[in-house]
């Protein structure tokens, strides 16, 4: 069989080189296919898009988009000294005029036009809270409107701050526009209105938070892949000490970015603040094939360069197949074993990239060097005689076979260790916290949450006749519940709370009439205003409750989802059925699907591995041994994010599965070099001290790059990608470590007795 495989590997290897010329202008033509598509790629940064459309949570939200004019508002925060000065008064009018002109805003609420409903001489009276167009400009007319506005909850603490130094304008985006670019509007028009008391001007809501993702995003393409592939170029230039060493594995991850880049557009997705690290993955783990293929060329000594390319290509093409499959199956787990759409679409994504890279370097980098390359060039040098490899490798490999027991001891001793800050780990899935501290999306959340009663959305939908006097009560008992409830609910509003509101002005309490005449009379009053649009569905069939949670904290997420769930089982009936949705109820679906993720796509990766390694090595025995020392890296990797508090979120949620693909990559070269050498003739010792001599050099120069390439994200501005940085690159460092140390260690005292197990 194994004869069989060899002579099928050479066929190929000879197939490659005889048609070099057709493979090189294919993969141009391609690259140039691709890369036209690739350079119109786009961001979407909306997190509740992640979520599939069966989920109930998101699906109501867009629904209540759809129906009642949209559910993302963007607010626009102004602070000053003191908000109630008629000069304020003027630049908050001409924020909201110029808003409200704009294309795909729907509505503008502000302290200039806010409705107002109040007893007058002439009885009750539905209008604004101020004349725009004569706005107070004495200090007993200033005085009189902030007693006004301090007076009445809808107002006081969510429009305006209560020491009067913050308010709010809040734009409400069409459901069928493009939410960055109203965003991006909206700063460019803010930004062109001179200002009369020189407030500042914060941006906060979801929106603005998704843009900022959005620009940190392509500034990350910009200025950390540049950044990464100097880095990679450097460690590449210093292992293999030629030029042929650095070009190849560039021009091959080059090509599988634009090709991936291009199929992302061509397929109609979108970059996320995950996907964004796919360049910088291809880049780093990409280069790990060509960096195989040139290392075994390296080593073959033929006057034919032909011939020694061919018989190198026939060599190192299953190697290179098994680390390529086992790679791409730890990414495919995320297909099957995640719940969030831009978690599957990664590993769909980078397992395609992935796949690009491996045809890439057994076939077009074998053709180019055909073509274009010499043998070796005169700076190359053989692995065992670089320096790293006689003062770190060749010693390391006389360590782990004089003492295997020990090195076997210090990593059980290293695992158990630090495994027991598993058990440290959190979960944290808003989006607020994704970015640094002083930033401008967090000093707005923070003003937000402390002035002006946060900024995450809550909507509850009544289904029935809005016009009954039952229905009517039923939501302004669940507005009175929710209220008692302040430490999760800061703001209430409603059609009900406006006949409360005109009830009262009429004299007769802030209460729901029992008479369906009177509230219908009452309706009259209201039913012109805009604000009715986003309160009562056209049909009179169903009403909203629009509320805003109080704090960003997903444990008080997931207790008032708690809370609401039970309220809504034991108040909904056939007559009422009431329903809720909200940043709160997306946060905590989103929160599960990180624990969902986690077992699901980690569980998958495990098994998947198991049974590749074991099928491609002929040997359950060498799956088993190549999965310790990913077991080994997995609970030391996870064990530091415990103990230096990196949450569980949607970046770090990757680790377990990609150092599972990736890092088996290291596993299976050390079992099939030592099967290899061991079939050659070599005693166990020796095999596998030229494991470590051979393999370990590439597996060094490979994780240094990976490690690199991963590293280079903690300049990113998004926390996550921060974390993920962090993890990657130590679990890399880890897994290139235990593969050249433990697993030997592993392979001598448990094969090296009986040499026949590990050459099955």
């Amino acid at each position: 069989m194994k004869e069989k495989i060899n002579q099928a590997m050479l066929a190929l290897a000879e197939w490659t080189v005889r048609w070099r010329i057709p493979i090189v202008l294919l993969v141009a033509v391609l690259t140039i296919f691709l890369g036209y598509y690739g350079a119109k790629i786009k961001v979407d940064a909306n997190i509740i898009n992640s979520l599939p459309d069966t989920d109930p949570a998101a699906k109501l939200y867009k629904e209540i988009g759809e129906k009642y004019q949209g559910n993302t508002t963007g607010i626009i925060i102004l602070k000053t000294d003191n908000i109630f000065r008629t000069d304020v008064l003027e630049d908050i009018r001409d924020i909201t005029d110029s808003l409200m002109s704009m294309k795909g805003i729907t509505q503008v609420t502000s302290l200039t036009n806010i409705i107002d409903i109040r007893t007058s001489e002439w009885g009750m009276e539905v209008g604004r809270l101020v004349d725009e167009y004569d706005l107070p400009d004495s200090p007993d007319e200033l005085a009189r409107l902030r007693d006004r506005v301090f007076s009445k909850d809808m107002y006081r603490g969510i429009i305006v701050s209560e020491d009067s130094t913050t308010t709010a304008i809040i734009a409400t985006y069409s459901p069928d526009v493009p939410e960055d670019s109203i965003s991006q509007a909206i700063k460019d028009v803010v930004s062109k209105i001179p200002l009369r008391h020189n407030e500042k001007i914060y941006y906060g809501g979801m929106p603005f938070m998704m843009l900022d993702t959005s620009n940190i995003i392509f500034n990350d393409l910009k200025v950390l892949l540049p950044i990464t592939t100097l880095i990679i170029i450097l460690i590449l230039a210093l292992g293999f000490r030629s030029v042929r060493g650095v070009v190849l594995p560039l021009l091959n991850v080059g090509i599988a970015i634009v090709w991936t880049l291009g199929l992302i557009v061509i397929t109609g997705h979108k970059l996320t603040m995950i996907s964004d690290t796919i360049p910088g993955i291809l880049l780093a783990l990409g280069s790990a094939y060509t960096i195989h293929v040139l290392n075994r060329l390296n080593e073959i000594e033929l006057s034919d360069r032909q011939k020694a390319l061919v018989r190198a290509m026939a060599f190192i093409t299953i190697p290179v197949f098994l680390a390529y499959i086992t790679t791409a199956f730890g990414f495919t787990s995320f297909i099957f074993g995640s719940y969030l759409k831009m978690i599957r679409d990664y590993g769909i994504f980078t397992a395609i990239g992935i796949t690009f890279s491996f045809l890439l370097a057994i076939f077009f980098t074998p053709a180019v060097i055909s073509l274009f390359s010499a043998y070796r060039s005169k700076f190359a040098r053989r692995p065992q005689d670089t320096r790293f490899v006689n003062r770190v490798l060749v010693p390391m490999s006389i360590g782990v076979t004089r003492h295997p027991r020990r090195v076997i001891t210090v990593w059980g001793i290293l695992t158990l260790i630090l495994a027991i800050g598993i058990f440290f780990i959190h979960r944290q899935v808003d989006m607020v916290n994704y970015f640094r501290k002083g930033s401008q999306a967090r000093v707005a959340q923070e003003l937000l949450d402390a002035k002006l009663g946060g900024a995450s959305p809550i909507y509850m939908v009544f289904d029935g006749d809005v016009q009954d006097p039952v229905f009517l009560k039923k939501m302004f008992d669940t507005e009175k519940y929710m209220k008692q409830h302040s430490q999760y609910v800061s703001y209430t509003f409603s059609v009900a709370d406006l006949i409360a509101q005109m009830n009262d002005a009429m004299g007769e309490g802030y209460r729901i009439p029992d008479d369906r005449a009177k509230i219908e009379q009452l309706w009259m009053m209201i039913e012109g205003e805009d604000v009715m649009a986003q309160l009562v569905s056209p049909d009179m069939d169903e009403a909203v409750i629009q509320a805003r949670f109080a704090k960003v904290d997903t444990k008080a997420y997931q207790d008032f989802v708690k809370l609401m769930d039970d309220y809504i089982q034991r108040n909904s009936s056939e007559k009422i059925k009431i329903s809720i949705t909200g940043l709160p109820h997306i946060y905590t679906h989103l929160d599960h699907s990180l624990i969902v993720s986690q077992y699901s796509s980690l569980t998958i990766a495990i098994i998947l591995m198991l049974i590749i390694v074991s099928l491609t090595l002929w040997s359950l025995r060498c799956g088993l041994m190549a999965i310790i020392p990913l077991a080994v890296t997995i609970a030391i990797s996870y064990g530091f994010m415990g103990y230096m508090g990196i949450p569980l979120n949607v970046a770090t949620v990757l680790v377990a599965s990609i150092t599972l693909g990736v890092g088996i990559d290291y596993a299976v070269h050390i079992v099939s070099h030592y099967r290899s050498y061991r079939d050659s003739g070599l005693e166990p010792i020796e095999a596998l001290r030229e494991t470590i001599r051979t393999s370990g050099n590439a597996i060094f120069i490979n994780l240094i790059a990976v490690a690199a390439g991963f590293f280079i994200f903690i300049f990113s501005k998004l926390v996550p990608l921060n974390q993920f940085a962090i993890l990657m690159s130590l679990s890399m460092l880890v897994a290139g470590l235990s593969a050249v140390t433990l697993l030997p260690a592993i392979i001598y005292i448990t094969e090296a007795k009986n040499p026949k197990n590990i050459q099955q």
